[in-house]
């Protein structure tokens, strides 16, 4: 329990050191929304006097931000949260559809290719996966978009349907993108639960177990998995981190209007509003799903220290 609340306050305060240094690069970078709106750097000035010193100005942003209140946007006008929270739900959606594909495909290829090191299946497979991991996210969905969209009009390519229109469609948009975002990670996926494994089968427990009469299946699926998985833990935390802050070149390629697309389009209208909550967000999903991995590892693993 004493481990799990430090790691809370080391949670909050890394969020709040990640706000602070965000806030701060967006008051010094010249020409920001306020430009925009004002329209030269003398009236800019002016508008940030008037509005009290940085302290002022980031406590009043960081109490906005705890109510979900982050103004508005300067390029779309409307209030961030809104914009935000339309956003939200696409990339959500493309994240969980993604860590579906990545699980599903990972485990039982990566517990395959461990159990014949060197054999056929496991040099097919992991051929595959050093292509999949050596081809760029954009050329994945470029690939993805000719031979499922233009050869085998599987779907049509940038026409997006809206969750709130059509949800099947708009599910069924989304498989394509997911599984440009997917691939790459599930390649590294499998090679990483694979390497595991093999560590673990050369361990002295096992060939104890082996000595002692156990079958292989009851040693690899009782013993010898739930211990390979634990530092897949971190591994995996850090994919679903990647994959909930929003890939900028798959929504691209796709038209699919997610998180990364609104903070590219953010950052070349000057729209810092957007952009602060965006990246206020992404610093979030990041530090929430190590410290996750981080607790899961701890209770997890039979070999940690009792006092730390």
């Amino acid at each position: 329990m004493r481990y799990l609340f430090r790691k809370l306050i080391e949670l909050i305060i890394t969020v709040l050191a990640v706000s602070v240094v965000t806030f701060t690069a967006f008051m010094v970078i010249p020409g920001d929304s306020d430009t925009v709106l004002a329209g030269t750097e003398g009236i800019r000035q002016s508008v940030k006097e008037e509005s009290g010193n940085i302290i002022v100005q980031y406590g009043r942003w960081i109490k906005g931000a705890l109510v979900g209140d982050f103004g508005e946007s300067s390029q779309f006008k409307m209030p961030v949260s809104d914009l935000l929270g339309e956003r939200l739900i696409v990339t959500i959606h493309l994240g969980v559809m993604c860590i579906i594909l990545i699980a599903l495909v990972s485990l039982p290829f990566g517990i395959l290719c461990a159990r014949k090191p060197g054999g056929i299946l496991d040099n097919v497979i992991m051929a595959l996966s050093n292509v999949f991991m050596a081809t760029p996210e954009f050329f994945m969905g470029m690939l993805l978009t000719i031979i499922f969209g233009v050869t085998l009009r599987w779907f049509i390519p940038g026409r997006y349907t809206s969750y709130a229109v059509d949800y099947v469609g708009f599910i069924s948009y989304m498989i394509m993108p997911a599984l440009a975002i997917a691939l790459p990670k599930m390649a590294q996926m499998i090679k990483f639960i694979r390497n595991s494994i093999i560590t673990e089968l050369k361990k002295d427990y096992v060939r104890t177990a082996l000595s002692k009469g156990a079958g292989k299946n009851r040693i690899m699926y009782r013993h010898v998995l739930k211990n390979a998985l634990i530092p897949v833990i971190t591994f995996f935390a850090i994919i679903i981190a990647q994959v909930f802050a929003g890939s900028i070149v798959a929504e691209q390629v796709f038209s699919v209007p997610g998180i990364g697309r609104l903070l590219v389009s953010s950052v070349l209208n000057r729209d810092y509003n957007v952009c602060s909550a965006i990246l206020l967000y992404i610093s979030i999903v990041v530090v929430v799903c190590n410290m996750t991995a981080d607790v899961m590892y701890y209770y997890l693993n039979p070999r940690k220290e009792e006092k730390i």
